[in-house]
């Protein structure tokens, strides 16, 4: 039998097919298009941080979904669990998972598991690491500990100049313009 021969179809009743074309496929509505399924709930640290995306606030529907909205929000509150769920967005379905930030559902974008690379192709090459440099970098993160992450917020918002702009400083006042093929009057640092 040939590609050709091949195709897609919905089997109705007993040796009865319809056929069914890829771009009726694609036209199909996902069972997740306008609602959230929730498949299952699990601790928090059960989840590896690199599965868990973007996140995004919920609200509910109008006044019929309230009290469900509220109601799940008030139990992952008290379970300290999270909800992982199915969810539609941009014609794909996708996994997310559902955790309570002030009262409010966040819904978090994740990573289905065949999307994550295995990290073990990027390992670095063996080598030693005395029990001294170790309590090194200990000491060195005792330095830097806080007991949040507002007071980092300050200094990580704060403009930096571009490389652009450095470089165009660094050409015009500290770089000796050199007339060559190559470098065609740019000086990079």
């Amino acid at each position: 039998m040939s590609n050709a021969e091949i195709g897609k179809g919905y089997e109705y009743a007993k040796d009865k097919v319809v056929p069914i074309t890829d771009d009726e496929l694609s036209n199909l509505p996902l069972p997740t298009a306008k609602a959230i399924e929730i498949d299952a709930f699990v601790p928090l640290d059960s989840i590896d941080p690199i599965r868990i995306g973007e996140g995004y606030y919920l609200a509910p529907d109008g006044q019929v979904a309230a009290k469900p909205y509220k109601l799940l929000c008030q139990a992952l509150a008290r379970s300290e669990k999270v909800a992982i769920a199915k969810y539609a967005w941009s014609g794909r379905e996708r996994l997310g998972m559902l955790r309570v930030r002030d009262e409010v559902i966040v819904l978090h974008a994740m990573h289905w598991p065949d999307e994550i690379r295995d990290p073990s192709e990027l390992l670095p090459p063996p080598v030693d690491v005395s029990e001294e440099e170790i309590r090194g970098a200990l000491a060195w993160m005792d330095t830097m500990t806080r007991d949040d992450l507002e007071v980092t917020s300050s200094r990580t918002r704060t403009p930096t100049p571009s490389p652009s702009s450095s470089r165009r400083s660094a050409r015009t006042s500290h770089c000796p313009r050199r007339r060559s093929r190559r470098s065609r009057g740019r000086c990079w640092i």
